[in-house]
């Protein structure tokens, strides 16, 4: 008997597909500018102004501008200047070229002037009407005479020193006087209080504020005389 060969089976084998990771990127490095295309941020600078140089002007001998640049003190440069008559603008210039030939300041001309005569009396003069015109604006009492209470005395010691003259007669509801009279009793209590060798408290200046003008003004009166002889030989 013959036997026949069995023919295999050939499969065929369909190509899979595998997959290939794929390499992690690196991170790109940014692309360094080139200097031709790099734009350069200018820098402003400002340039400083050099102070201008004052020369002393020789005027004309016995002229006014000549009488207030031979002034020797600021006073005495006050009372010249009160006698010429030099425009205001010029005036200016020559007190600068004063300040450069005498080595004085434009604060010790305002103090000269201050401590002058003619302007304190000018400044008393002005001052009355402006103290009268402040009264009468500045009034935000509701009733006349009204007494001040323990619990408004200590608020008003607690805002005393932030707040100014009319804004504590705002927020108490009284009169500028009223204030004032209320500062000067703290300002006598304080004196006693230094003339017998006593620290403030908070205690003690409720209490000054609380005592009558007059009675302080009686004990500070009696003080001062016993204060003398003890300081004297």
């Amino acid at each position: 008997m013959l036997f026949r060969k069995r023919k295999k089976k050939i499969t065929k084998v369909e190509p899979q597909e595998i997959s290939i990771p794929k390499q992690i990127s690196k991170s790109k490095k940014k692309p360094k500018a080139n200097k031709k295309t790099a734009v350069k941020k200018k820098i402003k600078i400002k340039k400083v102004s050099k102070s201008k140089k004052v020369t002393i002007i020789k005027y004309k001998p016995g002229s006014d501008e000549a009488k207030l640049l031979a002034a020797k003190t600021p006073a005495h440069y006050i009372d010249i200047s009160l006698k010429v008559k030099v425009i205001r603008g010029k005036k200016a210039t020559i007190s600068r070229q004063w300040f450069l030939k005498t080595g004085f300041t434009n604060e010790d001309l305002i103090y000269a002037r201050n401590r002058h005569p003619y302007w304190k009396a000018q400044k008393m003069q002005n001052s009355y009407e402006r103290n009268k015109e402040a009264l009468r604006k500045h009034n935000y009492s509701i009733s006349k005479n009204k007494k001040w209470t323990e619990k408004e005395l200590i608020k008003f010691l607690s805002l005393m020193n932030t707040n100014t003259n009319i804004e504590l007669a705002k927020k108490h509801k009284r009169s500028l006087a009223s204030i004032n009279s209320v500062k000067r009793r703290l300002a006598m209590g304080t004196k006693i209080l230094e003339l017998e060798n006593k620290k403030m408290t908070a205690k003690r200046q409720l209490s000054i504020v609380l005592t009558g003008e007059k009675v302080l003004r009686s004990k500070l009166q009696e003080l001062i005389p016993k204060k003398r002889k003890s300081n004297s030989p």
